[in-house]
């Protein structure tokens, strides 16, 4: 490997590092950051009108930390920006308003 190849190989593995450390930054002698929650199962849309969509989805199952709140973000297209929807939702159903008629968007529920 020639040392240019070695010197891309060094910048490809320091933005992986980097990307890692700012997704898990675990200190040392530290107890480790508990588990992300688990996702919301079956997220499903219950109800349409002409500028709103009701989501529903099921509480996770498994070993994962107690949820509190969801939060939900949509999308025109598959392509759009994010856009954040209603947020810290308690239950596990809401809906989104002011949706544009005729278009489609893309939905995410997080825990």
């Amino acid at each position: 490997m020639s040392s240019e190849q070695m010197g891309q190989l060094r910048e490809h593995l320091d933005v992986i590092r980097d990307h890692f450390q700012g997704l898990y930054n675990h200190v040392p002698g530290e107890p480790p950051p508990p588990p992300p929650p688990l996702p919301p199962v079956s997220p499903t849309v219950t109800g349409v009108s002409t500028t709103d969509v009701t989501l529903q989805w099921q509480v996770p199952t498994g070993d994962g930390p107690l949820i509190r709140n969801y939060d939900v973000r949509y999308r025109e297209g598959s392509d759009g920006a994010w856009e954040d929807g209603p947020r810290d939702v308690r239950r596990t159903g809401t809906a989104i308003e002011g949706l544009d008629p005729d278009t489609e968007y893309e939905v995410q529920v997080r825990s």
